[in-house]
């Protein structure tokens, strides 16, 4: 036997049914690499005693479609990938496993729930769903989990609502609800995440954002496309790390708040696509920072901001499809600016 053998890789095995039968005695093994093994099943069961086993990594292995209930005696695993299986729950017992940190179920198609007490994973610091298009809800005691920094639920479309106490992830830095189609509003307690940076709630329903959105005092990142949303809370003026903000295809967007110019560390403002969007304030000039505008097909914006020659970090600039028919005088002072327009 191999007694100090510490990394098993087996990639497109595509006859490999399943592992030999005493793969438990590798007693040094720390990680088990399966990826596009597509006839392996029985794989599990027999490796749920390698106390030191830290990766379980079965990318693409469609015929695994459950786990044992032994696997929470990995008591060394730290993280646990499932991409592209045909998982459609966890083993309760997951639970206990109190050193995991990754859990990745990103294109598990088939999944459908997460334990109830998955808030026990006390290490869990990233939580993968993406594409998990039968998952229909979030267990609340997911609020439980301190320490974890990134959730991300893209594509998760029968997804209809986030637990209400999700403020309390209290180490969140990424939240990514891309393509939840039927998310329609945001809990207000997600206010109080004190070290999110990285917030995208594009292709979802929401119509409004929490008054409090301003309490962000780390966000970077907010990204608003293909939303319902008409207006921004005025709070989001308070974001002064604010780097990214994307309303790109908002068609019922009507205003920007008009200290938007507050936004100190802006650099890119994409309001393409918004056709109810009908003026600029004139605070904009303020955002020093500022190197992208986009404003494609704002067919209602008429001007622009007299002195946005003022925002001298401007790369470019776009203006096609507005109802602009002149661009300020004081813009042409900025060097090396690029614009895109239509021929007037």
């Amino acid at each position: 036997m191999l007694k100090h053998l510490k990394k098993l890789v087996l990639i497109s095995c595509l006859y490999l049914e399943k592992l030999p039968d005493d793969v438990g005695q590798l007693k040094s093994l720390e990680e088990i690499h399966l990826l596009r093994c597509y006839n392996t099943r029985d794989i599990l069961n027999n490796i749920c005693t390698l106390k030191h086993l830290k990766l379980l990594y079965l990318e693409g292995c469609d015929s695994i479609e459950e786990l044992p209930e032994a696997v929470g005696q990995l008591e060394c695993l730290e993280g646990l990938h499932l991409r592209d299986t045909h998982v459609r729950h966890l083993p309760d017992s997951i639970c206990m496993l109190k050193h995991l940190k990754k859990l990745i179920l990103q294109q598990c198609v088939l999944f459908e729930k997460l334990p109830n007490d998955v808030g026990q994973l006390e290490s869990l610091e990233v939580l993968a769903l993406q594409r998990c298009y039968s998952i229909r809800d979030i267990p609340s005691s997911i609020c439980m989990l301190k320490q974890l920094k990134r959730l991300d639920l893209c594509h998760c479309v029968l997804l209809e609502k986030l637990p209400e106490d999700i403020g309390q992830l209290e180490s969140l830095e990424d939240l990514y609800l891309i393509r939840c189609y039927n998310i329609t509003e945001i809990p207000n307690s997600i206010c109080s995440l004190q070290h999110l940076t990285y917030l995208n709630l594009s292709n979802t329903q929401i119509e409004e954002l929490p008054e409090d959105l301003g309490q962000l005092e780390c966000l970077e990142y907010l990204y608003l496309s293909y939303t319902k949303v008409k207006h921004l809370p005025g709070s989001i003026c308070m974001l002064k790390h604010l780097k990214t903000l994307s309303l790109f295809n908002c068609q019922l967007l009507e205003k920007l708040p008009e200290d938007v110019g507050q936004l100190e560390s802006l650099e890119i403002l994409d309001l393409s696509l918004c056709p109810n969007l009908r003026e600029i304030p004139n605070s904009i000039c303020k955002l020093k920072c500022l190197k992208q505008l986009f404003l494609k097909v704002c067919r209602r914006v008429e001007k622009l901001p007299d002195k946005l020659g003022n925002l001298k970090c401007l790369e470019y600039l776009e203006v096609s499809g507005t109802g602009i028919t002149h661009l300020p005088q004081s813009i042409y002072s900025v060097k090396g600016l690029k614009i895109n327009k239509p021929k007037w």
